[in-house]
């Protein structure tokens, strides 16, 4: 099942029909590789791309949502040769949750939303204390 290999980025391939989820392998030209990796560098908050831990693989896929529409074909949905993904989002909106336990120790937990197209991230619960 693929993946999205932006760290915060959580789709895959279970995703609706509707929702048209598509997931493209890295480059093998070197030049457009290197512009792939300039754009993970530059968004290295969101996409986790460090020189020293990245490692591209084979089997390493990247999503449509972080692709502009001017980076695929009109005809179809493939990506033009010389596509770049330039579209690295950060969260849209960060939820707050509290509960107490029998006990009546507090605890919190953060959803962090990206966007509609996106499963939310969901943080465990930490005790109140923590934060």
């Amino acid at each position: 099942m693929p993946k999205c290999c932006v760290r915060f980025c959580f789709s895959t391939s279970t995703k609706s029909k509707d929702n048209e989820m598509l997931f493209f392998p890295w480059p093998k030209k070197e030049k457009i590789t290197e512009k792939w990796l300039h754009e993970f560098a530059v968004n290295c908050n969101v996409t986790g791309y460090t020189k020293q831990f990245f490692k591209i693989t084979r089997n390493m896929r990247i999503c449509n949502l972080h692709f502009e529409s001017s980076c695929f074909s009109n005809e179809t949905n493939k990506l033009l040769k010389d596509a770049v993904p330039t579209i690295f989002q950060f969260t849209k909106k960060v939820i707050y949750l509290t509960m107490t336990d029998s006990s009546y120790n507090s605890y919190v937990c953060l959803i962090f939303i990206f966007s509609q197209h996106m499963n939310p991230f969901i943080l465990m619960w930490y005790p109140y204390q923590l934060l």
